[in-house]
């Protein structure tokens, strides 16, 4: 009787600890970056990546765009927040107010937002 009610309660607990692992958000991949040069003296770079939710959630997504100069190792960033529903994929587009430099480009997309 006590192994039959421990194991019903252990399965319970899965049964849950799996439900909330795979239903309560997104899980953000990025993939595709790619870094644009400003098209005029003074404009920002452009940074574009594909955003999907190789999950089953809904809910709102942080992303972070990264520049890092290659010579001095700093960095610029710019941070947007966009919606996801279950497995859909998106394209971002970043503009990133940056000096003349060589930049090596990141893109990082988190849920929960923080």
């Amino acid at each position: 009787m006590v192994l039959r009610l421990a194991l019903s309660l252990l399965l319970t607990v899965l049964a849950i600890a799996f439900w909330v692992a795979e239903c309560t958000g997104p899980r953000p991949v990025v993939g595709d970056v790619r870094l644009l040069p400003p098209a005029a003296e003074g404009a920002p770079y452009r940074v574009e990546a594909s955003i999907t939710n190789a999950g089953r959630g809904h809910g709102e997504v942080a992303v972070t765009v990264r520049l890092r100069d290659e010579a001095s190792g700093r960095t610029v960033q710019t941070d947007k927040r966009i919606e996801l529903d279950e497995h859909e994929s998106t394209r971002i587009v970043a503009d990133v107010p940056a000096p003349v430099a060589t930049y090596v480009p990141n893109v990082e997309a988190l849920y929960p937002p923080r």
